[in-house]
């Protein structure tokens, strides 16, 4: 009896660690619950040394856009990120992005994979709000909104 239960609460334990992880939102202010927040698209492209990554969230409350640009490398880390959120009322907040961790992956004879945990800062260069992205593989394409470089 006592192994049976053993062998159930492993069990559930085992399955419960195997569970995907999923993108997240996090207010740091703890003003907002955006747990319910969901990653709507992830598109992004690497150009030679350069990584350029999009990320759209969506929630009850919430409608964020995150645009980051990496330099990939050994490490690879995060060279600039600006996000944008849209409120209900319409206006707008934005900010810059800082990375806590950085995670890639791949891109040679495939699609790349990024991750990480980014701070989104405030206008005053405080942290407003978390995003953690497990390595997620960049399948769909980010058009380039810069000019290529000379």
């Amino acid at each position: 009896m006592i192994r049976s239960i053993i062998c159930a609460g492993l069990l559930l334990f085992l399955a419960a660690c195997g569970a995907p992880k999923q993108p997240s939102v996090e207010d740091l202010n703890h003003h907002e619950d955006l747990s319910g927040a969901r990653m709507m698209t992830l598109r992004g492209a690497r150009d030679g040394d350069r990584l350029d990554a999009e990320a759209m969230f969506s929630g009850r409350s919430l409608l964020l856009t995150v645009k980051m640009r990496f330099a990939i490398g050994a490490p690879t880390t995060l060279t600039s990120g600006t996000w944008v959120r849209t409120l209900a009322d319409g206006k707008t907040e934005t900010g810059n992005i800082s990375a806590r961790s950085v995670s890639f992956t791949g891109g040679q004879s495939g699609p790349p994979s990024i991750g990480g945990s980014f701070d989104l800062l405030d206008a005053g260069g405080a942290p407003k709000y978390r995003v953690i992205l497990p390595l997620l593989e960049l399948r769909d394409r980010l058009e380039p909104s810069l000019p290529k470089e000379p």
